[in-house]
C-alpha cells in the first residue's frame, strides 16, 4: 500500500526540479527534510503546520549532529513544501485568496506585488534586483 505522504513527497521533488528552487542536487536533501518533518511531527499533539515546524527546527537545533545550514535547509524545505507546493493548505493565515475574480471576469489581485517579491526572495533574489513600485 502506498502512503499518500509518500506520493506527495514525490509529486513535491517534481515540483522542486520544474520550479527551480533548489539545485538539481539538493532536491534529495529537500525531499528527506520533508519526510522527516512528517515523521517527528506525527508524535507531537495536533497543531497547525507552523507551529510544528517550529517545533521542528527547535529539536534540530538542540541535535548535535545537525549543523546550522541543515537546519535552515530543513526550515526552507518545509516552507516551499506548505507555502508553495501545498498552495496554502492549511495555512491559518491564508483565509483570503491572493487573487479574485469579480463579476464581470476581469482578475484582480489581492497583495501581487508582495506575493511576487515573495516568491523571487524565496528564490534568493535580491531585493536590489527587484524594484515594483505599487
Amino acid at each position: 500500500m502506498v502512503d499518500m505522504n509518500e506520493l506527495q513527497i514525490d509529486e513535491f521533488g517534481e515540483y522542486l526540479l520544474r520550479q527551480s528552487f533548489c539545485k538539481e542536487g539538493n532536491i534529495k536533501f529537500y525531499l528527506f527534510w520533508v519526510k522527516r518533518f512528517f515523521r517527528d511531527s506525527r508524535e507531537w499533539p495536533p497543531d497547525s503546520w507552523d507551529v510544528l515546524l517550529q517545533q521542528f527546527v527547535n529539536e534540530l537545533h538542540d541535535d548535535p549532529h545537525v549543523e546550522v545550514w541543515q537546519v535552515e535547509q530543513a526550515d526552507r524545505a518545509v516552507r516551499l513544501y506548505f507555502h508553495n507546493f501545498r498552495s496554502g493548505d492549511g495555512l491559518e493565515d491564508a483565509k483570503e485568496s491572493r487573487v479574485t475574480i469579480e463579476p464581470g471576469g476581469q482578475v484582480v489581485s489581492v497583495d501581487l506585488i508582495s506575493a511576487v517579491r515573495q516568491s523571487l526572495r524565496i528564490q534568493h533574489y535580491s531585493y536590489r534586483n527587484f524594484s515594483i513600485s505599487p
